[in-house]
């Protein structure tokens, strides 16, 4: 059986600004390229996008990380994939 991480999930694709996931933060392309401008180096370290001709491509596995690494950040957030479905908010 695979091992699954509790810490965060898996987005095992990849896409651009034009096609942006719905699902992924911050939602759209356009305020993802906000996102891009100021956490360039940040998402570049955590190997979360790269230059593929004049593309910018984004990948999964390291966007995920990179948006781990922002929720630490705020105190008290709760990432939804780390908690148990039988826990009880406080």
């Amino acid at each position: 059986m695979p091992k699954v991480s509790a810490v965060a999930p898996s987005l095992e694709h990849s896409w651009d600004f034009s096609t942006w996931p719905k699902g992924v933060y911050p939602g759209d392309g356009v305020r993802a390229k906000y996102i891009f401008r100021v956490h360039q180096r940040e998402l570049l370290a955590e190997g979360a996008c790269a230059r593929v001709g004049r593309t910018i491509v984004f990948f999964g596995a390291g966007y995920s990380r990179f948006l781990q690494r922002l929720t630490a950040n705020v105190p008290g957030y709760r990432n939804g994939a780390a908690v148990s479905k039988d826990a009880v908010a406080p």
